[in-house]
């Protein structure tokens, strides 16, 4: 095997996996209050797809539950929902397995949109490449999208309508609270995609 995806189920790396086609995707379970309807969006595409997946449980809730009841992260961002060192965490973890499955390149779907925060930036993630390739293994940590918006990804990876509709982007529930910046980025996205 030569790639894989970190697949979260949501819009970004529903599109950057069916326009890739990695030959394995990994979904991490990691407390997160969605998770299941990411999973299960992940899987779904994967089957359409035809492309192994591994769901990958390491619970940090009780961090994720102290990061919504003490707020103060916001005082390092201003982006109330940001979680300090998820990205990276996310990367690391994934990667400590995909290097054991023999991917060589670990594909994520960033988007430009992504830059609101210091660790969805080009700058980043390049940083994150480096660090992963002076580890053993050499694996590279690639972001085919990180300058293109959502809608110019999804565009671009030409995944047809009824697959983008099995994306899950709503990161409060396992269903859709039509109140979070991710449901709302969702709904703009289907507008303007005209979906």
């Amino acid at each position: 095997m030569t790639s894989g995806v970190l697949l979260s189920g949501g819009q970004d790396s529903v599109a950057i996996t069916f326009w890739k086609r990695p030959e394995m995707a990994f979904t991490l379970d990691y407390g997160q209050q969605m998770r299941r309807a990411e999973i299960r969006a992940a899987k779904s595409i994967c089957n359409h797809l035809d492309i192994p997946h591994e769901t990958i449980e390491v619970d940090i809730s009780h961090i994720l539950r102290d990061q919504y009841s003490n707020n103060e992260s916001v005082i390092l961002s201003n982006q109330p929902e940001w979680i300090p060192f998820r990205n990276q965490f996310l990367a690391t973890v994934v990667a400590m397995i995909a290097i054991k499955r023999g991917i060589k390149t670990l594909i994520s779907g960033q988007v430009s949109e992504d830059k609101l925060y210091a660790d969805g930036t080009p700058l980043f993630q390049a940083g994150l490449n480096q660090l992963f390739k002076l580890q053993e293994g050499n694996l590279e940590y690639d972001c085919p999208s990180i300058n293109l918006s959502t809608v110019e990804l999804v565009k671009k990876s030409k995944i047809p309508k009824a697959l983008f509709a099995l994306a899950h982007s709503c990161q409060m529930s396992d269903y859709p609270c039509g109140n979070c910046r991710s449901c709302n980025k969702h709904n703009q996205v289907l507008e303007e995609l005209g979906f």
